[in-house]
């Protein structure tokens, strides 16, 4: 059985996504100390609430550095919604604040950019995803399913590097799905999405 840690530092709907992993067949567990994140094999971000909150937990628990060495190592991460966002270089969500810096670019609110049209949000519902550019998270899914969305800002990539699949709201472009390497997000919640995201978690399980 394939373990997955999913990082507990207080922020993030843990219950759900332990559920779902146990759900096909993984060994989920969760980790409150930064010391495990370097014995992890694959490793889960989850986040829920403000990126600046998240962040600084984050820090304050340690647990931003074992991440950053995690990541040397070449191995899995998975960022979930504001877990996905923690991965760029900034954001600017009620101020700004410094992510981890993994992915370069940077979060911004929905409809708040010049090329974005202004929307009421946050952007709740079901979508579909365009552009998957061969990311191993979507291997076998049908382009026809669709993604729990939930959340009010969306990550700008400007990193070259990175893989994107994204869906639209309204006409804003919104990064549903990023990879880099071995680090890998998503803006919609897997656990939440049915059939679909348990083919996304069973992926990032096999990887």
């Amino acid at each position: 059985m394939k373990k997955i840690s999913i990082i507990d530092y207080s922020i993030g709907n843990l219950h759900s996504v332990v559920k779902a992993f146990s759900y096909i067949g993984a060994d989920a567990y969760l980790i409150t100390d930064p010391v495990d994140v370097a014995n992890a094999d694959r490793l889960i971000l989850p986040g829920v609430g403000s990126f600046g909150q998240c962040i600084k937990t984050l820090n304050e628990k340690g647990f931003s550095e074992g991440i950053l060495k995690f990541i040397e190592k070449e191995r899995p991460l998975l960022g979930i919604c504001v877990g996905m966002q923690l991965l760029f270089s900034k954001s600017f969500e009620q101020g700004e604040f410094n992510g981890l810096d993994i992915i370069s670019g940077s979060v911004h609110r929905i409809g708040s950019s010049e090329s974005a049209t202004s929307v009421k949000v946050p952007h709740v519902g079901w979508k579909r995803l365009a552009n998957s550019q061969d990311i191993p998270l979507l291997n076998d899914v049908d382009p026809k399913e669709s993604f729990y969305f939930t959340h009010s800002y969306n990550a700008q990539v400007c990193d070259p590097e990175a893989k994107v699949a994204i869906t639209h709201y309204s006409n804003n472009k919104i990064t549903a799905l990023v990879k880099k390497n071995s680090t890998l997000g998503c803006q919609f919640h897997p656990e939440k999405s049915r059939a679909a995201g348990l083919k996304v978690l069973n992926n990032f399980l096999n990887l």
